[in-house]
C-alpha cells in the first residue's frame, strides 16, 4: 500500500497537495536548493523533509539496534549466528543433506514433535485401575485386585470386572501389584515400566534419528551452549556501557544450575561478546568454553569460530 504526505503549497490560500511518498519502495528524491534572493524556503520543502524522516523510521521501527551498537553491528551477529548482542553465539552448527544437525563436526540425530508424537501414540496406554464405567482398549494394562491385566477385547466397564475381556499377565498373580501415583506399575515394592518389545521397535524405527546427546554429556552441553545463549541466562545479569552481558546465573534446560562469564568483549564492535564459558554444576562441573572468535573489521560478521571445548 502506498503511503502519501501531505504538502501545503502556494496554489492558493489554504491550497493543499496529496504526492505519493516513494518510500520504503523506493528512495524520495528531492530539488537541489541553491543560494540567492531569488530562493524561496517553502513549506513544501519542510513536509517533504519530515515526511521522510518519519517514513524511515516508521519502517525500522523503535530501537532498531536493540543491545547492540549499531543496526549494522546487530545485523552482522544476527548473520553470524549470534543474539546481536550480549550473550554472543556458539559452535558451528550446520545440517547436513537430510537435515541433521551437525555441531562442531558431531552429527546430532533429532526428531520432530511429530515423529515423536507419532512415536508415543504407538504405545498402549498406561497402566490403570479397573473401575466402572471407564473405556480400556486392547493391550491397555488394567491392575484388578492385585493381579495384572492385559485387554483383550475394547470395552467399556460395567458394574462388575469382565473376565473375559482381560487376560492375566503371566506371573503377575503371585505378585501384590499397585500403581504408583503416575500410572507406573509397582511390582512388590519395585516400580516397573511397561512396554512390549514389538512396541518399542515400532516406536524407534518411526524416528529418523535418536533423541539427541545424553544430557550432560559434552554434545548435549555444546549444543545448548552453542544456541540462544540468552535462554540459559536467568536471574541478574550483568551488562556493560553497550550491553554485552558479561555475567549471569545459568539455568540448563535439565534443570542443573551454572554461571556464565564472557571473556573477551569485542573492542572494535562493543555489545558483542567474543569469547565466554558456561557452566554447568552436575555431579561433575563441566566448564563449556568458546575461544575468542574472528570478525570482519567492517561487518562485524564472524571470519573464523574455533570450535567449542568442554571440560
Amino acid at each position: 500500500m502506498r503511503k502519501f504526505r501531505l504538502r501545503r503549497g502556494r496554489l492558493g490560500c489554504g491550497s493543499v497537495m496529496l504526492v505519493p511518498s516513494d518510500y520504503p519502495n523506493d528512495v524520495d528524491t528531492f530539488t537541489v536548493k541553491t543560494e540567492g534572493p531569488d530562493q524561496t524556503i517553502r513549506a513544501s520543502h519542510i513536509n517533504d523533509l519530515q515526511d521522510a524522516v518519519v517514513a524511515v523510521q516508521t519502517e525500522l521501527g523503535g530501537n532498531p539496534s536493540g543491545s547492540s551498537p549499531t543496526v549494522a553491528a546487530r545485523l552482522a551477529a544476527i548473520e553470524a549466528g549470534g543474539t546481536g548482542g550480549g550473550g554472543g553465539s556458539g559452535s558451528v552448527v550446520t545440517l547436513d543433506a537430510d537435515g541433521t544437525l551437525v555441531v562442531d563436526g558431531t552429527t546430532v540425530e533429532v526428531a520432530t514433535d511429530a515423529q515423536l508424537a507419532a512415536a508415543v501414540a504407538t504405545l498402549a496406554p498406561k497402566a490403570a485401575t479397573w473401575a466402572t464405567g471407564a473405556a480400556y482398549v486392547a493391550d491397555q494394562l488394567v491392575v484388578n485386585a492385585g493381579t495384572l491385566y492385559r485387554c483383550t477385547t475394547a470395552h467399556t466397564a460395567g458394574g462388575s470386572f469382565a473376565a473375559g475381556s482381560f487376560a492375566a499377565v503371566t506371573g503377575s498373580g503371585g505378585s501384590t501389584v499397585t500403581l504408583d501415583a503416575d500410572g507406573t506399575l509397582v511390582v512388590d515394592g519395585t516400580t516397573v515400566e511397561v512396554a512390549t518389545d514389538a512396541q518399542l521397535t515400532a516406536a524407534i524405527s518411526g524416528l529418523s534419528g535418536t533423541y539427541g546427546p545424553a544430557v550432560g554429556s559434552d554434545a548435549w552441553l555444546k549444543l545448548h551452549a552453542a544456541g540462544n545463549l540468552d535462554a540459559l541466562l536467568v536471574g541478574a545479569i550483568t551488562r556493560d556501557a553497550n550491553g554485552a552481558a558479561t555475567t549471569g546465573g545459568v539455568v540448563w534446560p535439565d534443570g542443573v544450575t551454572g554461571t556464565y562469564t564472557a571473556t573477551t568483549v569485542s573492542s572494535t564492535f562493543p555489545g558483542l561478546v567474543d569469547a565466554y564459558t558456561v557452566t554447568w554444576v552436575g555431579g561433575t562441573t563441566k566448564t563449556v568454553t568458546q575461544p575468542a572468535v574472528t570478525r570482519d573489521g567492517t561487518t562485524g560478521a564472524v571470519t573464523n569460530r574455533p570450535a567449542m571445548t568442554v571440560a
